[in-house]
């Protein structure tokens, strides 16, 4: 299901405390079992939860440390050739119809495919949960709640702009709400973004989780 535009300005918190009570009580049957354990209750959404702008992401969230510097391309290219790439996938749930997001890459490696939301870890980011939410602030300029690292995705890719590349990436489930879709802003790694009620065939059958997440 494509995405549509539903709802304006910016979301009260009682708007976010209705569909994580939803979330508790309403789990969508797809080929995935979310874990909705830790849906907080509606005094333990936070307003850094629902504030999900790039502006107010750089005005009031600790920018994360800067690498000391930047690997020229053939060099890169060496440390791909020799060493695993640390990574962050999200699987993102819009918490009030069950459906998770999925965007179409625009580069190598997955050139063309629907994919999750994912990213390099940077150099000196040593809080995962942080560097996930800079993550999907980068690339789709809105906040995530409800963090929870559920496993790990490993893949060699033969093709992407540096060469063949390993990468292992720790895979965490999140939320979106509702009203943050009209939001979403894509940065240049993706040209478009779906819901759907299923993920993508080749990261489910990689995935390897910490608990039982599919049928």
């Amino acid at each position: 299901m494509d995405a549509g535009v539903r709802g304006k300005g910016k979301p009260h918190i009682s708007e976010v405390a209705k569909v994580a009570e939803r979330a508790k009580h309403e789990i969508p049957l797809g080929s995935i079992y979310p874990d909705t354990s830790g849906t907080p209750d509606a005094d333990d959404v936070s307003q850094v939860d629902i504030d999900f702008s790039r502006e107010h992401w750089k005005k009031h969230v600790p920018k994360p440390p800067a690498p000391t510097h930047l690997l020229p391309d053939e060099e890169y290219r060496q440390v791909c050739a020799s060493v695993p790439i640390l990574c962050i996938d999200l699987i993102i749930r819009n918490n009030m119809t069950g459906e998770y997001l999925q965007v179409k890459r625009t580069n190598e490696p997955l050139k063309g495919e629907w994919w999750v939301v994912g990213g390099s870890v940077r150099l000196n980011e040593t809080n995962m949960e942080a560097a996930a939410n800079r993550i999907a602030n980068d690339e789709l300029g809105i906040n995530v709640f409800n963090l929870h690292p559920i496993g790990y995705y490993t893949e060699r890719y033969a093709e992407t702009p540096h060469g063949p590349k390993h990468t292992l990436s720790i895979v965490f489930s999140c939320e979106i709400a509702e009203v943050q879709v009209q939001h979403i802003e894509l940065d240049q790694q993706s040209v478009e973004f779906r819901f759907d009620t299923d993920l993508p065939k080749r990261f489910k059958q990689r995935c390897n989780l910490s608990h039982k997440m599919f049928i």
